[in-house]
């Protein structure tokens, strides 16, 4: 009978990942170091150190955020308060993942092997599920009528770039509170895509 495993592959999963977002050029010798086991245990799991990468920081095959842009706007709900969660939901997605892609893009992958696990690239994904959703809520007179592609751009766009920038930039930027800039960007989106109000 075999005997079970002490470190799960998800330990090893998680530790990899911390570690490899700490120092990209990290020797598998360490990670098998902070785990307890060998380096060899860890090549019997993941075959190579670059498929340890990939399955430690590439994004899953279905991002967290897309059951919830599928399942459309309420009625019961202000449509801002919808926006400001989902735009919050999205923007704490980027924060995560954007690190993850910037290593696997020091590891020597493409953008396309990158995306390996997904049926479709997860920015795309991200767009047009937000579209769908903005129809959804046009559809409702919950927002008046627009092209909702180049609306789900603005939306994404807007936490992409401040992601972007925090991570290059880090404290050379200004305090900026995420919440805070995450309604902004909503209230002053909402000022042009409102219903018209009949007189």
């Amino acid at each position: 009978m075999a005997r079970p495993q002490k470190v799960s592959d998800e330990e090893i999963l998680s530790t990899a990942r911390a570690l490899l977002l700490e120092n990209p050029n990290i020797a598998t010798t360490v990670i098998a170091k902070a785990l307890g086991v060998s380096q060899a245990a860890l090549f019997k799991r993941f075959g190579t150190k670059q498929a340890l990468i990939f399955q430690a920081l590439a994004p899953d095959a279905t991002p967290p955020f897309l059951p919830v842009l599928l399942a459309g706007p309420n009625t019961e709900e202000p449509i801002a308060d919808q926006l400001i969660r989902l735009l919050g939901m999205l923007r704490r997605f980027f924060v995560k993942m954007f690190p993850r892609l910037i290593v696997l893009k020091a590891c020597g992958f493409s953008p396309v092997e990158m995306m390996g696990k997904c049926d479709v690239a997860q920015p795309l994904a991200a767009i047009r599920a937000l579209a769908g959703w903005l129809d959804k809520a046009v559809e409702q007179e919950q927002l008046g009528p627009h092209e909702t592609t180049g609306l789900a751009f603005i939306l994404l766009g807007s936490v992409q770039s401040q992601t972007v920038l925090t991570h290059i930039l880090g404290d050379q930027l200004p305090p900026l509170d995420s919440d805070v800039y995450v309604t902004q960007v909503i209230q002053t989106v909402l000022h042009g895509i409102a219903p018209t109000e009949t007189v």
